[in-house]
């Protein structure tokens, strides 16, 4: 069961921020991160299999980790494997719809909300675009960051980016 307040509730990746498979994530970045690398590496060496074996690493850690669905998609692919192939394509696009559904991300009123910085990050990949500054701003709702990018045709662009936050499993059962 979820115990995230409606306003958070909304969507299965607040859920798994919230869970204590994401807490094990956060208390192994250096780890999530360097799979992140190595994925990266396998998957432009054409190793499938390793990839599909450190994508599955990923998702034990992180389930929303949309660059593990991305690659497991692509390695079903590679291998024949439709079914598992289609699986993490409904996936990575369900968290996609799931995160620019919230707003368009063009004002502070409207920005897409996230549960995590990588996920910001996942948005831009998607839309083609390169991001060029980073930094943190006042908002009606808290705080956004706000994200100058490159597009495909070479101009910039911002988008906003509200973070929910979370509270950690063990502060869900405290009175």
């Amino acid at each position: 069961t979820c115990a995230l307040p409606i306003s958070v509730k909304k969507t299965l990746r607040g859920c798994i921020v919230s869970s204590s498979l994401y807490a094990n994530k956060k208390a192994n970045l250096v780890l999530f991160d360097s799979l992140k690398t190595v994925i990266d590496t396998l998957a432009h060496n054409n190793k499938y299999f390793d990839v599909i074996k450190v994508g599955k690493q990923l998702l034990s850690m992180d389930y929303t980790c949309m660059m593990a669905h991305q690659y497991l998609r692509q390695m079903y692919s590679f291998v024949h494997d439709s079914a598992r192939e289609v699986k993490h394509k409904a996936i990575q696009y369900g968290l996609l719809r799931s995160m620019i559904s919230t707003g368009d991300g063009l004002t502070l009123n409207t920005a897409w909300e996230v549960f995590q910085t990588e996920e910001e990050y996942a948005i831009l990949a998607m839309i083609g675009t390169k991001s060029v500054e980073h930094e943190i701003v006042d908002a009606p709702k808290g705080v956004c960051d706000k994200i100058t990018v490159e597009t495909k045709d070479g101009k910039q662009k911002i988008y906003f980016f509200q973070l929910i936050k979370t509270k950690p499993p063990e502060e869900k059962t405290r009175k």
